[in-house]
């Protein structure tokens, strides 16, 4: 009777701690003064664990995918604190020639449909302006990674899709090395490649490293795997490369910066940010992922770094 109720209640538990928690608020640009709707952050978690870079997934909304704002005007972003300063004449007239305002993916102004890269492309722009430390824009650029892996979420059905996909590249990339006039593949070398794909929790994973690496050679490939595949899925595939080489680019410029601010190749939980930790992948090699508190917390502090 004990172990039931020790397990019904670690079965209920999550059921008790709210998801994000977000309240509107009204924001105005220090560039050209307009004034706009924004979402705040007041709670979160991690109940959905943590990456090994250090990235938590919440239960309900994404705050790395939130807490950057854009002004749907000029296209200044950055986080609240960053639209409560004064900017000189000199950095006006700078950040008007380096910005482009993007457009959200819909027909209203809700931040949360302006794509994460562009938010935080801008926002390191707006930190280069304003004479942000290297650390302070590391910060930023790890952050803007994590935002383009939480955009999308891929849900048990799509990995199932996903996993096919992966087949088909696999077919694909054999069909390719086999026969260059792309003859069908005969019954035991179909079954070559079925077996030669990756385990399913490597879909994503898989698919990055087979079409990033060498986007020239796997060009047909994708073309040949997407006659097979129909629209809606070859638009996630699409939308899922843009997000995999955007998280990249910011996982780069994290990776400079930091070494700039002689913090060289590791990544680290930003200082303004206090997530606790639950461990959702296996740690790295030699590294032990601590675990902490998984539940709410206030998230970020109001006081940002200077």
């Amino acid at each position: 009777m004990l172990r039931l109720l020790i397990i019904s209640g670690l079965v209920l538990l999550p059921l008790l701690v709210s998801a994000t928690t977000l309240e509107a608020t009204r924001a105005h640009c220090p560039l050209d003064g307009r004034g706009f709707s924004a979402f705040r952050v007041v709670e979160t978690n991690n109940l959905g664990g943590q990456d090994r870079d250090l990235c938590p997934h919440a239960l309900g909304q994404q705050p790395p995918t939130v807490v950057v704002w854009v002004c749907p005007g000029c296209g200044y972003a950055g986080m609240e604190a960053d639209f409560e300063v004064k900017l000189t004449d000199a950095q006006k007239e700078r950040l008007r020639r380096e910005l482009v305002a993007p457009k959200p993916a819909g027909a209203t102004e809700d931040q949360r449909l302006y794509a994460a890269a562009d938010k935080y492309k801008n926002a390191l722009a707006c930190y280069e302006v304003l004479d942000r430390t290297a650390l302070q824009r590391g910060d930023l650029a790890l952050l803007g990674s994590w935002a383009c892996r939480l955009t999308h979420a891929w849900t048990q059905d799509d990995e199932a899709e996903f996993e096919g996909l992966a087949e088909l590249l696999a077919l694909a990339e054999l069909t390719r090395e086999l026969a260059p006039q792309y003859r069908p593949l005969r019954q035991g070398q179909r079954s070559a490649a079925v077996r030669a794909k990756p385990p399913r929790s490597g879909a994503r994973t898989y698919f990055a490293g087979i079409a990033l690496p060498q986007p020239r050679r796997n060009l047909g490939a994708a073309s040949e795997a997407g006659r097979a595949a129909d629209a809606s899925l070859r638009e996630k595939i699409a939308r899922e490369l843009a997000l995999i080489a955007d998280e990249q680019f910011f996982q780069h410029r994290a990776l400079v910066l930091y070494q700039e601010a002689r913090r060289p190749n590791r990544y680290r939980t930003p200082s303004w940010a206090s997530f606790s930790t639950y461990g959702r992948t296996a740690p790295a090699a030699g590294r032990q992922t601590r675990r902490l508190n998984p539940f709410a917390r206030r998230w970020p502090p109001q006081t940002p770094p200077r």
